[in-house]
C-alpha cells in the first residue's frame, strides 16, 4: 500500500492527453473496425469477412457442391479454430442465411436439414446430440449410441454403416457418428415417463399449431421445451431388424426373462424358482439348450401347499461364457436392466422375452369402469424405462409412476388398444395368458354389445378437432370425440365425408396416416452434470432419426455450386492474403469472385454511424448490363437500366413503382415499394377469396398473419372472415376468405395499406472501396466489380505464365538430354553420385539446376521414340500458350472479352427467369376509386348504429301513408340521424361535446333498410357518454379554395352560435379535435355549412324561430366558445334548440315538423330578418294536438322528405305535395302515429330520376 505522503512518479511511457481527443480517437478507430471487419461488404466479392471465411473455410475442410455433407457444428469449428474467433453463433447464422433460398436470391450454401423457414422458425442447432444411454432403432436392433462405435474419443467422428427410422415411418441410412465430447444436459420427461436426454439445443419433434389452430409438427430445442408441449413418441411397428430368430435367440430371452424377472445371478451361483410347472420346465429346457446342464433342480411344498421349484447352479464356469452372464451378474434389484442381446436381437425373439419377463413379474387385472390394466412391477427405474421403448416396438404405449410405500416403480399397460396389442402381438409365456384371453374377450363382447359406452383413452391427436370444427360444422362432428382415434377406425368414412373440405381431408388423413403418439411433457430441466453427448449423420433431406421414441434432427451443409465460382481460381495468386488471428495461417483479403455476388444477392448491414442495405438481383440482367458496361465504360445510368430492370427479390412479389429504382441505381439510395402476389379466386362453395402465392423480400409470412388476424378482429380491416395459410412444399399460399358483401378489391387495397403484403425496402448502396465506406450508383457497382475481375484475369494470366514458362524451362532440358542421349546416359551412368551427375550435366550441356534435377528425375520409358515425340508436341504446346498469355497481359482488350466471355458462360451455367414484376406506373389506388360514387342513405341511431344503405332501396309514398319498415333497432333506441350523401364524401361527425371526426361515407358498413347497423364507436374514437348529434356530409377536404371558402355554422342546445372556416377541420384525426367549445350544462345540436353569405334560421322547442343574416356572426377559432343566435322562452325552463338551418336566399322554403306528425311549408321571407340574440317570432302553431317542435328544414318543390318515427317505421313524402301555409298556421298531417308514437327524424331527399314511386291514400288535415 502507497505512502499518503509519497506521490506515484508516472512511468517515461505514460504521457497526459485530453479526454475529449481520446474519446474521440478511439470512437473512430472503433467505428472502422466495425465497418471494415464485420459490417460493411467489400465491392469487389460483395462480401462481410464472416462470410469470406465462411465459404474459404469450407473449400478448405473440401466440403464442396459434388462432395458429401458435413455436419454443421464440424463446419463452424473449423471456421472457429482458424479464422473467426468471435464465437460460433456468428459463424453458424451466417452459414444457415447464405443456405436460405427465401434470404438469398442465389443461395451460396446447400443446406440439409432444418435451416428455418419464410416463417421465422428458427433454424436446427448445429450440435445436437444425446447422451450415450439413448436407445437409438437401427437394422441391428435398439442399439446404445456410444456402442455404435466402442470407446469413442471425445470429439471425434467415424464411419458408420447402418440403418435408421426417420421422420414419419421413413428408413434412412446414417453413415458417420459422432461423439461431441462433454456438454451440459437436459433431462425432459413425459407424463407417462418417457424420457430424453441431450444439449440443450438439440431438436425434438413436437406438433403444435398455428396462428389459425393448425395442428404443425414443428422441431423445438431441448432447452425451449416447455411443460404441456405434445411430444411425438414414435409407435410403428415398423421392423428394421428382418433376420428370423434362432434357436439360441429364443433360448437366451427366455432365459434372460426368467432370471430377471424371478431369478439371482451373482459372480458364484445363479437361482431360479417359481410355481408355474410349465414357466420352470421351459427356463429349465431354455439353459440346457443354451448353456448346459451343470445345475441343480429342487422340489418343495409350501406352506400355502403349493410346489415350489428351485434352479441353482453353483458351478458357473459354463455360464460365465455367456454374455448374459456378464451384463446380468451382481446386479442389485435397482440395477437390472434388459440386456443388450435382448435389445439387438430379432423381434420375434424380443417377443419371447416380454412374453416370459410379464408371466413372472406382471398382473392383469379388470378395474372399475370396465377398464384393463397391465402392471409389472421393478425397483429399477431403468430397467422400467428400456421396458417402455421396447414396447414400442410392438406398437404398444405405457405409462411408468412410483410407488411411495412399496419403493417400487410400475410399468402399466392401459386402454384397450394397448391391451389388445399386447394380448395379440406379445402375450404371457403360461398361466396368465389365460386370464388376460377371457378378460379381452369379455371386452370386447361388451364393446359390442354397447359401442359408445366405454371410456376413451387419452390416445388422441391433439388440436385437430377444434382446427376441422372451425371450417366444418357438422353435428357430428360437435357431438363426438372424433379425434380419439378409437373412434377414427369406427367411424373413419363418416368423418371424411362430413369433411367437404379436400384440404381437411387431406391434413386429417395425414395426420391418422402417421398414428404417431403425442406425449404430454411432464418436466424439462439442465441436470448439474455434464455428460458425453453422441449423435449420428442420416443421409436424408431433414436428417432426422428415432432414439428412445423421441423423432431427433440435425443438419448438414456443403458448399452450392455457385459459391465456387466466388472462390474458384484462389489457388492462382489471384488475390492477396493476410495473416489469420493468431499468425498460424493465412486467409484471403477478398475472394475472385467470377459471379458479380454483391449485385446478385445484395446484403445488409449496421455499421457505427451508417448502414448498407442493397438489393438483389437477376443474374442473367446483371451480367447483360455488366457485358454493355464494358463494351461501353461510358454508358449513362439510364442505358444500364435497360439491361438491369429492377432488383430481383428471392421471394418474388411485384415492384410497384420505378421512381424508386431509378433514384437507386442513379444515386445509391431509394426507397422500393414491394407488393404481394395476389389473385382473386372463388371457393367450391362460391366465396370470394384473395390468394397470395409470394410475398415480399424478407417478411416474415408467419408473423404476417397473425398481425392481419390481429387487425381483423380489431375491425380496422373489414371484408375477411377467415386466412388460411395453405403453403406446402409446392410453394407458397396465402388465402383470404372474404365475407358474403365483401369488394375483393377494396379488401386487397387495405391489406396492402395496413399490413406487410405491401413493403418498402430501403435501398442504400454502401461498401468498402479500397477499404473506405462509400455510397455508389449501380454504375459504379458494375465498374469496381469490372476492374476488381480485370486485376484477377492480369494475375491469374502471370501465374499461369509464370507455371508455363517453368514447364518450358524444363521441357528446353528434357530436348537437350534427348539429343545428347548417349553422352547423358553415360554420364549418369559414370557419376559416384546423383550431385555430380547434376553438376556434370550442367557444365557439359549448359542445364541449370532445375533442368539438370528434372533429367535425373525422368523415367526411362520417356527414352522412347514415342515419348520424345510427346515432349517435343508439349513443348510444341506450351510455346504456344506461352505467346498467348503474354499477348493476353499486353492487351486489355484480350483481357476484356475474357472477362465478357467467362460472364456468358456463368449467364449459361446458373441464369434464370425474373422472379419479381414491375410495374412501372405505381398509381397508388384509394379505396374510392374502386367504389361507384353513388347516392347513399345514411342511418344514426339514438344509441349510436350507423349504417348506409343505397338510396334506391326507398320508395316514394303519398303524404300522410303509413309507411314501410326502414330501420330495425334495438329495444329503446330509434333513429335519430337520417341524411344523404355519395359514397366518396367525407363526413364530419360532431358529438354533443363538441368534437368532431372524420369518416369516409364508403367506410360505413353497408346494410339494408332493415338492418340495424354498426356501433358507430367501433368507426370512430368516441368516448364513452358522448353522443352524435349532427353529421355533415363534404365533398373534399384537399381543395384550398373549397376549405377557405366555406364555412361550419355551429348551434347548441342553449342557443349558443360559432362559425369557423372548414380550412380548420381539414386535417382528419383518429382521435378527432375540439369543434367548439362547450359551456357546461350546454349540447351542441346541430352543425351546418355554409358560404359565408348564407340565411340562418334557428327554432325552439317552444315553436318559435329566430332569421338573421350569416355576416352578423364573424369567424371565430376552432376553440372558441361562440355568441348568443337566439334567447330561449324565459317562461318555459325546459326550452330548447331543436335545429337550425342555413339558405342561401329568402325565395326557398321552410318546413318544420312536430312530434305528433304535424308540419308544414312556408317561405322563408315570411320569417323577418332581425339581429341575431332575439326571441324570434312563431314558427308553428302549437297546440296539444301538434306537440311540441321537433324539426326544422329547408325545401324545394324537388326535394323528397324521409319522416321516422321512434318506432322505426319511416315514410317518404314529396315535398310538392305539401301546399304552401303561412308561418302560423298549425299545419298538415304528414304521417299517422300510434298513440304512443312520436316524430325522431326528418330529412329531405332530392328525388332520384326514375325511382320507384308507390302512393297510399291518406288523411289530410289542414289547421290554420
Amino acid at each position: 500500500m502507497l505512502d499518503d505522503n509519497k506521490t506515484l512518479e508516472s512511468p517515461s511511457n505514460i504521457f497526459p492527453v485530453n479526454i475529449e481527443d481520446e474519446m474521440r480517437t478511439a470512437y473512430i478507430d472503433y467505428s472502422m473496425s466495425v465497418i471494415v471487419s464485420r459490417a460493411l461488404p467489400d465491392v469487389r466479392d460483395g462480401l462481410k469477412p464472416v462470410h469470406r471465411r465462411v465459404l474459404y473455410g469450407m473449400m478448405e475442410l473440401g466440403v464442396l457442391h459434388n462432395k458429401p455433407y458435413k455436419k454443421s457444428a464440424r463446419i463452424v469449428g473449423e471456421i472457429l479454430g482458424k479464422y473467426h474467433p468471435h464465437g460460433d453463433s456468428s459463424v453458424y447464422e451466417t452459414m444457415v442465411r447464405m443456405a436460405q433460398e427465401w434470404s438469398l436470391r442465389y443461395p451460396l450454401v446447400d443446406g440439409q436439414g432444418n435451416f428455418g423457414s419464410i416463417d421465422g422458425d428458427s433454424p436446427a442447432a448445429m450440435r445436437y446430440c444425446l447422451t450415450g444411454d439413448t436407445l437409438i432403432k437401427t437394422n441391428y436392433g435398439l442399439v446404445a449410441l456410444k456402442d455404435l462405435v466402442k470407446n469413442s474419443l471425445p470429439d471425434s467422428e467415424q464411419e458408420i454403416d447402418l440403418q435408421v427410422l426417420s421422420m414419419h415411418q421413413k428408413v434412412h441410412k446414417a453413415t458417420k457418428f459422432f461423439n461431441s465430447g462433454y456438454h451440459p444436459i437436459w433431462e425432459l420427461t413425459t407424463q407417462e415417463g418417457y424420457q430424453l436426454k441431450g444439449s440443450s439445443n438439440h431438436p425434438i419433434l413436437i406438433l403444435s399449431k398455428d396462428e389459425t389452430g393448425k395442428p404443425i409438427f414443428v422441431w423445438k430445442e431441448l432447452s425451449k421445451v416447455k411443460a404441456g408441449d405434445k411430444i411425438v413418441i414414435e409407435r410403428s411397428q415398423t421392423n428394421l431388424y428382418a433376420q428370423k430368430a434362432s434357436s439360441k435367440d429364443i433360448y437366451q430371452s427366455i432365459v434372460a426373462a426368467c432370471l430377471i424377472a424371478e431369478g439371482s445371478i451373482s459372480s458364484k451361483r445363479v437361482t431360479f424358482n417359481n410355481t408355474d410347472k410349465k414357466y420352470f420346465d421351459d427356463f429349465i429346457n431354455a439353459y440346457q439348450n443354451l448353456i448346459g446342464s451343470k445345475f441343480y433342480v429342487y422340489q418343495r411344498k409350501l406352506p400355502s401347499g403349493k410346489e415350489i421349484y428351485e434352479f441353482d447352479v453353483q458351478n458357473i464356469s459354463e455360464f460365465a461364457q455367456n454374455e448374459l452372464f456378464t451384463q446380468l451378474a451382481g446386479l442389485k434389484s435397482a440395477e437390472k436392466h434388459i440386456p443388450h442381446c435382448i435389445l439387438q436381437a430379432p423381434k420375434e425373439a424380443q417377443k419371447i422375452f416380454l412374453q416370459y419377463l410379464f408371466e413372472g413379474d406382471a398382473s392383469v387385472s379388470l378395474l372399475k369402469k370396465n377398464t384393463i390394466s397391465l402392471q409389472y412391477c421393478t425397483q429399477s427405474l431403468t430397467l422400467a424405462r428400456e421396458l417402455q421403448i421396447l414396447l414400442l416396438e410392438f406398437g404398444i404405449i405405457s405409462r411408468i409412476s412410483f410407488t411411495q410405500k412399496r419403493k417400487e416403480y410400475k410399468l402399466v399397460i392401459s386402454g384397450f388398444h394397448n391391451v389388445q396389442l399386447f394380448y395379440e402381438n406379445i402375450n404371457f409365456a403360461s398361466q396368465k395368458a389365460t386370464k388376460l384371453a377371457k378378460i379381452v374377450e369379455q371386452e370386447r363382447q361388451r364393446q359390442q354389445e354397447k359401442p359408445i359406452k366405454y371410456a376413451l383413452s387419452k390416445d388422441f391427436i391433439p388440436y385437430i378437432a377444434n382446427y376441422i370444427r372451425q371450417y366444418a360444422p357438422h353435428k357430428f362432428l360437435e357431438k363426438n370425440n372424433f379425434d380419439r382415434y378409437e373412434r377414427i377406425a369406427k367411424y373413419y368414412e363418416q368423418i371424411l365425408n362430413t369433411l367437404n373440405n379436400v384440404y381437411l381431408q387431406s391434413l386429417f388423413q395425414e395426420l391418422v396416416a402417421k398414428r404417431y403418439y403425442y406425449a404430454t411433457v411432464k418436466t424439462c430441466h439442465l441436470l448439474p452434470e455434464k455428460d458425453i453427448v453422441y449423435s449420428v449423420k442420416v443421409e436424408s433431406d431433414c436428417h432426422s432419426f428415432v432414439a428412445n421414441g423421441f423423432v431427433n434432427h440435425n443438419t448438414e451443409a456443403r458448399l452450392q455450386r455457385i459459391a465456387e465460382e466466388l472462390i474458384g481460381e484462389i489457388n492462382k495468386d489471384t488475390v492477396n492474403f493476410q495473416p489469420n488471428f493468431d499468425d498460424s495461417l493465412t486467409e484471403p483479403t477478398v475472394l475472385p469472385a467470377k459471379i458479380p455476388n454483391l449485385l446478385i444477392n445484395g446484403t445488409s448491414g449496421i455499421a457505427v454511424g451508417m448502414a448498407t442495405n442493397m438489393a438483389p438481383h437477376n443474374l442473367s440482367e446483371v451480367i447483360e448490363g455488366i457485358l454493355a458496361y464494358i463494351d461501353n465504360p461510358e454508358i449513362s445510368i439510364s442505358e444500364l437500366m435497360k439491361y438491369i430492370l429492377a432488383p430481383d427479390f428471392p421471394t418474388g412479389g411485384i415492384i410497384y413503382g420505378y421512381e424508386g429504382v431509378r433514384n437507386a441505381y442513379k444515386t445509391g439510395r431509394g426507397r422500393i415499394i414491394i407488393r404481394a402476389k395476389a389473385n382473386f379466386e372463388q371457393s367450391k362453395s362460391g366465396k370470394d377469396l384473395i390468394v397470395v402465392t409470394e410475398i415480399p423480400y424478407m417478411v416474415n409470412k408467419a408473423a404476417m398473419i397473425e398481425k392481419t388476424a390481429q387487425l381483423i378482429n380489431e375491425k380496422k380491416i373489414e371484408g375477411i372472415s377467415d386466412i388460411r395459410d395453405e403453403s406446402d412444399r409446392d410453394g407458397l399460399r396465402i388465402v383470404y376468405e372474404l365475407k358474403k358483401d365483401a369488394i375483393p378489391a377494396i379488401v386487397l387495397n387495405n391489406l396492402f395499406k395496413y399490413t406487410q403484403l405491401q413493403t418498402a425496402f430501403s435501398v442504400n448502396n454502401v461498401a468498402l472501396v479500397k477499404g473506405r465506406p462509400a455510397t455508389l450508383n449501380l454504375k459504379e457497382l458494375i465498374k469496381y466489380y469490372v476492374e476488381h475481375r480485370h486485376e484477377v484475369v492480369i494475375r491469374r494470366t502471370k501465374f499461369d505464365l509464370n507455371e508455363a514458362q517453368k514447364r518450358a524451362h524444363i521441357l528446353a532440358g528434357l530436348l537437350i538430354a534427348l539429343d545428347n542421349l548417349d553422352a547423358v546416359i553415360t554420364l549418369i551412368r559414370n557419376a559416384q553420385d546423383p550431385d555430380e551427375a547434376k553438376t556434370g550435366l550442367m557444365n557439359n550441356f549448359s542445364l541449370t539446376e532445375i533442368q539438370a534435377k528434372a533429367i535425373l528425375d525422368m523415367r526411362l520409358q520417356r527414352l522412347t521414340g514415342l515419348e520424345r515425340e510427346k515432349i517435343v508436341a508439349e513443348n510444341k504446346e506450351i510455346t504456344a500458350l506461352i505467346a498467348d498469355l503474354e499477348n493476353i497481359l499486353a492487351d486489355e482488350k484480350r483481357r476484356m472479352e475474357i472477362i465478357k466471355q467467362e460472364l456468358v458462360e456463368i449467364k449459361e451455367r446458373y441464369g434464370d427467369k425474373r422472379k419479381t414484376e414491375i410495374v412501372y406506373s405505381a398509381e397508388e389506388f384509394q379505396d374510392e376509386d374502386m367504389i361507384a360514387d353513388e347516392q347513399v342513405v345514411i342511418t344514426i341511431s339514438h344509441k349510436g348504429y350507423i349504417k348506409r344503405t343505397p338510396l334506391s332501396e326507398y320508395r316514394v309514398q303519398g303524404r300522410g301513408g303509413i309507411g314501410s319498415r326502414g330501420v330495425t333497432t334495438k329495444e329503446d333506441d330509434f333513429t335519430e340521424h337520417l341524411f344523404v350523401a355519395t359514397n366518396h364524401n367525407y363526413l364530419l361527425i360532431f358529438t354533443e361535446s363538441g368534437k368532431v371526426f372524420w369518416i369516409k361515407v364508403y367506410e360505413i358498413p353497408e346494410g339494408s333498410k332493415t338492418a340495424q347497423g354498426r356501433a358507430i364507436q367501433n368507426l370512430i374514437q368516441i368516448e364513452n357518454g358522448d353522443k352524435v348529434r349532427a353529421v355533415i356530409n363534404v365533398e373534399t377536404l384537399e381543395d384550398e379554395d373549397y376549405i377557405n371558402n366555406h364555412y361550419l355554422v355551429m348551434c347548441t342546445e342553449k342557443g349558443i352560435i360559432k362559425k369557423t372556416t372548414l380550412e380548420a377541420y381539414s386535417r382528419p384525426r383518429a382521435t378527432g379535435i375540439n369543434a367548439i367549445n362547450i359551456n357546461e350544462g350546454d349540447k351542441l345540436i346541430e352543425v351546418r355549412m355554409t358560404t359565408g353569405n348564407d340565411h340562418i334560421i334557428i327554432a325552439t322547442q317552444s315553436g318559435r324561430a329566430i332569421h338573421f343574416h350569416e355576416e352578423n356572426v364573424r369567424p371565430m377559432g376552432r376553440n372558441a366558445t361562440g355568441v348568443r343566435g337566439i334567447w330561449l322562452d324565459e317562461t318555459n325552463p325546459d326550452d330548447i334548440v331543436i335545429g337550425m338551418v342555413c339558405v342561401q336566399s329568402q325565395n326557398q322554403h321552410l318546413l318544420v315538423v312536430s312530434e305528433r306528425g304535424f308540419g308544414k311549408r312556408s317561405e322563408v321571407e315570411e320569417y323577418r330578418i332581425t339581429a341575431r340574440g332575439g326571441k324570434g317570432v312563431k314558427a308553428m302553431n302549437l297546440t296539444e294536438k301538434t306537440g311540441k317542435l321537433v324539426a326544422i328544414k329547408e325545401v324545394s318543390d324537388n326535394d323528397d322528405l324521409m319522416i321516422i318515427n321512434k318506432s322505426g317505421i319511416t315514410i317518404r313524402i314529396r315535398v310538392s305535395d305539401l301546399r304552401l301555409q303561412g308561418r302560423a298556421t298549425q299545419g298538415v298531417k304528414l304521417i299517422t302515429l300510434n298513440k304512443d308514437d312520436e316524430i325522431s327524424s326528418v330529412a329531405k331527399i332530392e328525388k332520384m330520376e326514375g325511382e320507384e314511386s308507390e302512393t297510399t291514400p291518406a288523411e289530410s288535415t289542414s289547421v290554420s
